[in-house]
């Protein structure tokens, strides 16, 4: 085992547990409350990668999302919050044309720096809503750690296959260390995780099964332009990680760029096919 693995694995175990304590105790309230200020930390170190370097601005930007977040949790209509989300797992599939054009938005200046920050923070709000929208339907406790469970089993399955296997580069001019056989082994990872779960964990068979399958499936491989859309802008802004608050993990936003991007496909796509 590598230190760079070593310090990894010792950093999830210490945060592991808050995390969890939070989903599995948290009233729907507290849980958004602690989700949003995890995010809040995620979108600092986003606006800096963008090329934001005021520290009063970020701190007025961030305040406005915060604003905007909480009047959609306390007053938009059901409906509304569910467009968010559809047009977050829709933002998604918009960054794949980003990621084959890795050039776009690539020249420093304010436009290309407003509109990362504008990206980001969209996915940002996206991704929250998906997630307290997730929280709080049924099962929902057991929703959110299956969603975790498949964005880091895919992470997991990718690194671990990608390192035996190696090969040809998933993006290299993007993320150089990811191969398609990384790809591959989280994919088939988490095609596992999905039979596994979703017919022992959630009690699913015939057509919900295999909804659930496609639905996972989908998510996982959305949850790996996240990390890529996320490496794309720390290349342009010639930045290893979005920033160093966990040793051996870089950022925040390091941690959930795949989760930012799964939720949004998986609570949409759950709300349509596993009503």
């Amino acid at each position: 085992m590598t230190d760079s693995l070593r310090t990894r694995i010792g950093t999830a175990a210490v945060l592991l547990p808050p995390v969890l304590a939070v989903i599995l105790f948290a009233g729907p309230l507290a849980f958004a409350l602690g989700l949003g200020a995890f995010l809040l930390i995620a979108g600092w170190e986003w606006l800096r990668l963008c090329g934001m370097p005021s520290r009063p601005l970020r701190a007025l930007w961030l305040a406005g999302l915060l604003a905007l977040a909480a009047a959609l949790y306390a007053f938009a209509p059901r409906p509304l919050v569910e467009g968010l989300i559809l047009s977050g797992a829709a933002f998604w599939l918009l960054a794949l044309l980003w990621l084959r054009h890795p050039h776009f938005g690539a020249t420093p200046g304010i436009y290309a720096c407003l509109l990362k920050a504008l990206a980001g923070c969209f996915a940002l709000l996206a991704g929250w809503l998906a997630l307290v929208v997730l929280r709080e339907g049924t099962e929902g406790v057991q929703w959110v750690l299956y969603l975790l469970a498949l964005v880091w089993v895919a992470d997991i399955g990718a690194y671990f296959s990608g390192r035996a296997i190696g090969g040809a580069r998933l993006a290299p001019t993007i993320s150089p260390g990811k191969t398609w056989a990384g790809f591959a082994g989280g994919m088939t990872a988490s095609a596992a995780l999905a039979l596994i779960a979703g017919r022992f964990g959630f009690g699913l068979v015939g057509r919900d099964l295999a909804m659930l399958f496609l639905l996972s499936l989908a998510s996982a491989m959305l949850s790996v332009v996240g990390d890529l859309f996320e490496s794309l802008i720390k290349r342009q802004g010639r930045q290893k990680d979005s920033g160093r608050l966990l040793p051996g993990h870089g950022g925040v936003f390091d941690r959930i760029d795949s989760l930012l991007a799964a939720a949004p496909v998986f609570v949409a796509g759950k709300a349509w096919i596993l009503p």
